[in-house]
């Protein structure tokens, strides 16, 4: 299986010192490192072509998830409930993703690497050319 990679080009991509945290994010075309938001109650948050590192997003509600073209790396997204949720060409690297409920999700194209996934849920999720790759996802749900 071959899954897709993020199409990135870090020299068309700027770096954003400070995520300012609404109801809704979008990320475009960036480089972030070190934010968090951590329990916010999120309407839209959107991440594409872009390189994230050290987002803590641990027990977020986030309504709209949409993740397309980016490299995820150390990032907490643990607890995270998301009612609708999409990933495209995208890689998790070093992540925590435990407890997560991307449930009804999209996930097309992406790998999870080095990553802890214990108990997390993607019941009734579509999920087409996924790696887990040294992951621990015991306990997960992908039923439906």
């Amino acid at each position: 299986m071959e899954v897709k990679k993020p199409i990135l080009k870090k020299t068309e991509l700027q770096k954003i010192d400070h995520l300012e945290i609404s109801s809704v994010i979008d990320i475009d075309f960036s480089i972030l490192d070190t934010c968090s938001c951590a329990g916010e109650d999120i309407e839209e948050f959107k991440i594409s072509t872009s390189v994230v590192e050290n987002l803590l997003a641990s027990r977020a509600k986030i309504g709209e998830f949409i993740v397309r073209d980016a490299t995820l790396t150390r990032c907490d997204f643990s607890g995270v409930i998301s009612n609708m949720t999409t990933l495209e060409r995208v890689e998790i690297n070093k992540s925590r993703i435990q407890g997560t409920q991307f449930m009804n999700s999209n996930v097309l194209d992406v790998a999870i690497k080095n990553s802890k996934g214990e108990s997390s849920s993607f019941r009734f999720s579509k999920l087409k050319n996924v790696a887990f790759v040294e992951c621990d996802m015991h306990e997960a749900d992908f039923q439906g």
